[in-house]
């Protein structure tokens, strides 16, 4: 029996991968995939549908990704990018308008619902429940492209430039609704604290 080392994912190189790591990179990103996915599009089958056709077109087309320097984020862009484009091809469709929330500097706005619920937040200890309760209630105060940065920051572990290349948006952008999400969710906290005193 062969001891397989799991992948990390950023010294991947998925021209050279075989087809057992290229299953194992699918199975070590398809959670985070979809948690990120569904903030964007609430029907998870379209999520599921949409990263099992881009792992099916990244292990069919290999060769075209050699200049590949990191498939995370790689794979969080084209999550995003595909699903906003699956609405888009949806609005071309419906009578009526949908729903337009705030994107940042895009004229054609796009509806992606980023809401963070509790499930989000895991914090076992029974003492921080509370706590977890005010902090869905903060994040669900902010505004979508906010949510989103926080998400991709502090849920999903990525830097300003990392977050800049998935959402499209300048690094400084990224770092200004970041300090705006914080300081906002600091003074909601503040003021709430001084309500309830």
């Amino acid at each position: 029996m062969q001891f397989k080392v799991p992948l990390k994912v950023d010294e991947i190189d998925v021209v050279k991968v075989s087809e057992d790591e290229f299953v194992q990179l699918y199975k070590g990103m398809y959670k985070k995939l979809l948690s990120y996915g569904i903030k964007i599009c609430p029907d998870d089958e379209v999520v599921r549908d949409c990263i099992h056709e881009i792992f099916l077109d990244i292990w069919t087309n290999r060769q075209k990704y050699e200049n590949l320097k990191n498939i995370e984020i790689y794979l969080l862009k084209v999550v995003r990018n595909r699903l906003i484009d699956h609405y888009r091809s949806i609005r071309k469709f419906l009578d009526h308008d949908i729903q337009k929330l705030e994107y940042a500097g895009s004229e054609n706005r796009i509806p992606v619902n980023f809401s963070i619920s509790q499930e989000d937040i895991i914090i076992q200890d029974e003492d921080q429940q509370h706590l977890t309760q005010k902090i869905a209630n903060l994040l669900n105060q902010l505004t979508d492209r906010q949510r989103e940065i926080i998400f991709l920051k502090f849920y999903n572990g990525l830097n300003d430039k990392q977050i800049s290349e998935i959402t499209g948006l300048q690094n400084q952008s990224v770092r200004n609704k970041a300090h705006q999400a914080l300081t906002k969710m600091k003074k909601m906290l503040t003021t709430t604290t001084f309500l309830f005193m």
